[in-house]
């Protein structure tokens, strides 16, 4: 049930890229109470999806009960291979272009 409330959280702060990248930003340049607010303020608004995660929890549990528990589990599996696949090509572009603004190439 974890795994799927935390692919869901995944997928939100994909959805809200530029929020993300925003404050990631800009929590190095605010003073620490400042700082604060804005992450408390973001993780809030990201969670605020993770019911979806528990809903689809509930849809798995109940496929369990009706024999359709590996169908749906697949189907989860391929969801999260998805959200990985992006968040690893997001990591990789955010790095090299931090890799080349530290180098002046930018």
């Amino acid at each position: 049930m974890d795994e799927i409330v935390s692919m869901t959280h995944e997928i939100n702060e994909l959805l809200l890229i530029g929020l993300t990248i925003a404050v990631k930003g800009a929590a190095y340049m605010l003073p620490e109470h400042y700082r604060m607010i804005v992450h408390y303020l973001y993780n809030g608004l990201i969670g605020l999806g993770d019911f979806m995660g528990y809903l689809l929890a509930a849809v798995y549990f109940f496929s369990l009960d009706v024999g359709q528990g590996h169908t749906i589990c697949q189907v989860f599996k391929m969801g999260e291979m998805v959200v990985q696949v992006a968040f690893g090509v997001l990591n990789s572009t955010l790095e090299n272009r931090s890799t080349e603004a530290a180098a002046g190439i930018v």
